[in-house]
């Protein structure tokens, strides 16, 4: 299990496996445990987007 502190008003980014990617959102600083296969990254800076050419790679 994935565990993360988070602040309050603070975005976490998660990227799944295939490439799909979203935020969590707290309104309040909590201790977040997420229960996501560990192949599923999560930090608390944006992935860097996918260009077309390095999809291809």
């Amino acid at each position: 299990m994935l565990r993360k502190t988070q602040k309050r008003h603070e975005l976490a980014y998660i990227t799944l496996p295939d490439g799909r990617t979203g935020t969590i959102h707290t309104d309040r600083r909590c201790d977040v445990h997420y229960d996501f296969p560990v192949d599923v990254r999560i930090s608390s800076t944006p992935p860097e987007p996918i260009t077309e050419k390095d999809a291809k790679q």
